[in-house]
């Protein structure tokens, strides 16, 4: 199945500003609206997994694309259908149609983070350091929903560390949330959604970890029944890697931007 350029649901083409987090569930419907259209078309199918399978969607974050190709690979398989590259060109191919396995995940996928260069307290980083080995315990145990609810709990320590390591940085963002009297809310009142967006104006994450973090904190939502009942997922083992590929990313370019000479040395 050849398909012509990648062509996507990207934010850009998505109307009235319905790539903001808030509007998860317009969104979703919108999206959903779009792909029923193009479900009658193979090519315009095509375009928007090869979209999604495309490398330059997730630069500087290799682990994350490969995690993503193998859950569409592993959706596509019972169709006869992969993804395969020519280049860094995704298209798509038929193959045996068959039911897909699940590989092992590595211990490089698995390794804990350095998370003890986030912050100066050390129960801090050994409560992450934990809650990091107990999500790997529920991957690999079949418990992917529990999983992915500590990976969000792993980033928002991660990122709330990181507001008592650079405060005034923090305070000073203009995503930083505020009262009603136009006052910078205390620390322990900021969301894990003002923690993202903070992060990313202030250069501790990357913004395509910014977008991918948001991604992970409505998975991290489905802690609430309700939450999951209205949208109505029930995430898998595939999802899971992902989901640990992006609480990975974030963490890793906060180490980064610790290690950062220019930034790592003084308490902005």
């Amino acid at each position: 199945m050849e398909c012509p350029e990648p062509w996507g649901l990207h934010p850009e083409s998505i109307p009235w500003g319905l790539s903001a987090p808030e509007f998860h569930s317009l969104r979703k419907q919108w999206t959903s609206e779009r792909l029923m259209k193009y479900n009658s078309a193979p090519s315009e199918i095509g375009k928007v997994i090869t979209r999604l399978a495309d490398p330059r969607e997730y630069s500087g974050k290799p682990e994350l694309h490969r995690a993503v190709v193998a859950k569409l690979n592993r959706i596509l398989l019972p169709e006869g259908l992969e993804i395969y590259f020519e280049g860094v060109k995704p298209k798509i191919r038929e193959i045996p149609p068959a039911l897909p396995t699940f590989a092992p995940v590595s211990s490089e996928q698995t390794a804990v983070p350095h998370f003890k260069q986030l912050t100066e307290d050390e129960k801090l980083g050994a409560i992450l350091e934990n809650r990091w080995k107990e999500a790997i315990i529920c991957m690999n145990k079949g418990a992917p929903l529990a999983a992915i609810i500590l990976m969000g709990s792993v980033l928002e320590g991660a990122l709330f560390a990181f507001l008592h390591k650079y405060p005034q940085q923090a305070n000073q963002a203009k995503a930083a949330p505020k009262d009603e009297s136009g006052k910078v809310k205390k620390f322990n009142e900021w969301s894990l959604s003002n923690l993202i967006d903070v992060a990313c104006e202030c250069g501790w994450i990357q913004r395509d970890a910014k977008d991918f973090a948001h991604t992970l904190r409505e998975y991290r939502n489905l802690i609430h029944p309700r939450e999951q009942l209205v949208r109505g997922e029930q995430p898998d083992v595939d999802t899971c890697r992902i989901c640990l590929e992006v609480a990975r990313a974030a963490v890793n370019d906060l180490v980064d931007f610790v290690k950062s000479p220019k930034h790592g040395t003084s308490r902005t």
